[in-house]
């Protein structure tokens, strides 16, 4: 067992034992009625009690009138304890069970805070006591509910993180675009800084997922190279329009991913460019235009 259940036990223990010195005289009359009467009333407390300690306190003091009986000469057959010594047998293994349930959701917290050295023995420790956290009587093991409770939000927190990362590496994997496989690669990598659970379930695969990404991403930066190259050299080029018309070719030929690192400044530089090139084209032949109006005119 446990020291911390020991200790956990021993005070619910000495608790019940204090808060019912004052009960047990109730059931003493001033006429001091025999073993069996005795007997009857404290089978009736443990059957009233809704406390476990009450319960065990109550079984301990039938115990004690049933066995004065018997000492004095009775028999537990006695039409005068008969029926109330079924009941007691009854009662007393419903308690031990109870009690055996408690000791035992103890000592899985106990485990939980002190031993568990991996994830999986965490888990295994946890789901243990979760699922005798029910049928407890949460009174009876005292601080072990809180003890429990935080331990459970605390895991909790800790698994939304490899989770988030999972999911994240997920995405980065599945991306159909550079910057979205990027985002999410990055936003895995913050998580993983965070994981205190290396056993995990799933982080391995999480971690292939990231590798994928990366060799996806890697390939988006190459195919995005000459035509990265190609819209630098546009003022380069014999004519801008040449320039221009080369690195859409490009563009369109290798299916440059646009979201790219280098691409995607790339790609603006290019549009801008064209748009430039096309608004001094048109006003070089508003230009003309006019030239030859005001020749026109002149002539005739």
């Amino acid at each position: 067992m446990k020291s911390g259940s020991r200790i956990g036990r021993l005070v619910a223990l000495l608790l019940s034992a204090v808060m019912l010195i004052s009960a047990f005289t109730l059931f003493i009359a001033a006429d001091s009625p025999d073993n069996a009467v005795i007997f009857g009333r404290y089978v009736r407390a443990i059957e009233d009690s809704s406390s476990l300690s009450e319960k065990l306190e109550y079984l301990g003091e039938a115990k004690k009138a049933i066995d004065a009986y018997v000492a004095a000469g009775g028999t537990t057959e006695d039409a005068a304890v008969a029926e109330n010594y079924t009941k007691y047998l009854a009662l007393e293994e419903d308690i031990f069970d109870l009690q055996d349930l408690c000791f035992d959701f103890m000592d899985n917290v106990d485990a939980a805070m002190t031993e568990a050295d991996t994830y999986s023995s965490l888990k295994t420790y946890m789901n243990a006591a979760g699922e005798l956290f029910e049928k407890i009587d949460k009174a009876y093991v005292g601080s072990y509910v809180n003890y429990y409770t935080d331990l459970k939000y605390e895991i909790e927190d800790k698994e939304a993180t490899c989770l988030e990362y999972i999911e994240y590496a997920k995405a980065a994997k599945d991306a159909d675009t550079f910057a979205s496989a990027k985002q999410n690669y990055d936003m895995a990598l913050n998580k993983e800084e965070l994981i205190e659970y290396p056993d995990f379930p799933g982080l391995d695969e999480a971690k292939a997922d990231l590798a994928l990404a990366n060799k996806f991403m890697a390939s988006k930066l190459k195919t995005a190279q000459e035509f990265i190259r190609a819209v630098e050299n546009i003022s380069r080029a014999k004519s801008v329009p040449l320039g221009i018309e080369a690195a859409y070719e490009i563009l369109k030929r290798d299916g440059v991913d646009t979201t790219a690192e280098g691409a995607d400044y790339a790609f603006r530089t290019l549009e801008n460019t064209k748009k430039s090139y096309d608004r001094s084209v048109k006003a070089s032949n508003r230009e003309l235009d006019d030239i030859s109006s005001t020749i026109f005119d002149l002539i005739f």
